[in-house]
């Protein structure tokens, strides 16, 4: 693998359950790990079997739910999120997520349905 060097607007950006993501690195650049830059508005609770993931917020704030516990969020918070580890954000914040088993990704998010 060779090194790649991206600028921001020559990222996909495509609407994920979370809000909409900016992907920078992911499977297809064959690398160990992918990297998005997300903004998150009303996200679903989901989790990843295999995949660990960090977020690093950026800019906004509210909130994120991890198994049940709520934690709240601001700039310069970061999240270390392990596998099987249900989570969602909650407010209108946007972070970086990195993750491993970019190869995974599309196939390892487990969305859970909210009764009310």
């Amino acid at each position: 693998m060779k090194a790649i060097v991206r600028h921001e607007g020559e990222e996909q950006v495509v609407p994920c359950p979370c809000g909409e993501s900016h992907r920078f690195f992911t499977a297809e650049d064959g690398g160990a790990l992918g990297l998005h830059v997300t903004s998150i508005s009303g996200a679903d609770p989901h989790y990843h079997e295999e995949i660990t993931e960090v977020y690093y917020v950026l800019e906004g704030k509210g909130q994120i739910e991890l198994d049940d516990e709520i934690h709240e969020v601001r700039p310069g918070t970061v999240i270390l999120i392990p596998p099987k580890v249900v989570h969602r954000g909650i407010g209108d914040f946007k972070v970086i997520v990195a993750y491993d088993h970019p190869e995974a990704h599309e196939n390892d998010t487990h969305h859970l349905v909210l009764l009310e």
